[in-house]
């Protein structure tokens, strides 16, 4: 059940009690959860924070229409919840990542970054990297790591690297639980020990440049169909990031040239 709750716990309750907020869960009220099945058409729906049982946060469409008699001194009410968490999540990321994208004021190596920021705070993974790969050769461009273990100029054996099975997947994929999965008897399970992985190919003008990816040594709740789509767009934009810079470079590159002649 989405607020983990079970029907008699909640029947007389506070709807208060099902808030996030902790004042409002405290604040008295006339509004109570109750048994009633005659409804209304539901009012427009509005975003609102809550909790779960467990403790857990998530923000909900919530719909609430009146049962009954709506001329009652307490009428009561039914509300219908939908978690809109991971819509609410990538529409927030979206945005930044457009912001970082236009900047003008951010150089290429701190879009870049930032980038890698983005995708290590929606999917709730701690490291983030972007790979340059030629041959079998695996480079490390940047990365985030809590613990500083990775760092940028690093190189590894491609297929010592789960990002040997994005590569050949052609496009972003994900695990949740490596442990589960036949990647575990793959070299790159006992290198790095990754238990939760999404991933995606950079592609610079049609042409392979490596990989994008985020990861984590401890599974985690299976990954959505949009955090592999958004993993795609991240990818794209600094692939797109990497065509400008390559260009601005190579006209650096012939002014210099020019000048010498």
């Amino acid at each position: 059940a989405l607020f983990e709750y079970d029907a008699d716990t909640l029947i007389g309750q506070p709807l208060a009690m099902l808030d996030a907020d902790t004042p409002a869960r405290d604040r008295p009220g006339h509004d109570r959860i109750d048994a009633a099945n005659r409804v209304t058409p539901p009012h427009q729906p509005h975003i609102r924070a809550y909790r779960s049982a467990r403790g857990r946060l998530f923000d909900g469409e919530t719909r609430r229409g009146i049962l009954g008699d709506d001329t009652a001194d307490q009428p009561l009410t039914l509300m219908i919840v939908r978690d809109v968490s991971e819509r609410i999540a990538i529409d927030r990321a979206t945005a930044r990542l457009h912001d970082v994208a236009s900047s003008q004021h951010m150089g290429f190596d701190e879009r870049v970054h930032e980038m890698l920021r983005i995708g290590c705070d929606l999917f709730e993974l701690p490291i983030g990297v972007l790979s340059h790969i030629k041959g079998e050769t695996y480079e490390i461009v940047d990365v985030i790591h809590p613990d500083d273990g990775l760092a940028a100029g690093s190189l590894f054996d491609l297929r010592d690297t789960y990002c040997a099975s994005t590569l050949a997947a052609g496009g972003p994929i994900a695990y949740h639980d490596v442990s589960r999965h036949e990647i575990r008897h793959q070299s790159c399970y006992a290198t790095f020990g990754l238990e939760s992985y999404i991933g995606s190919p950079v592609w610079v003008d049609a042409e392979l440049y490596g990989t994008l990816c985020f990861s984590s040594t401890v599974p985690r709740r299976p990954f959505p169909a949009q955090h592999l789509q958004f993993a795609g767009l991240i990818a794209q934009w600094l692939g797109h990031e990497l065509a400008r810079r390559a260009d601005y470079l190579a006209l650096c590159e012939t002014r210099d040239r020019l000048r010498v002649a």
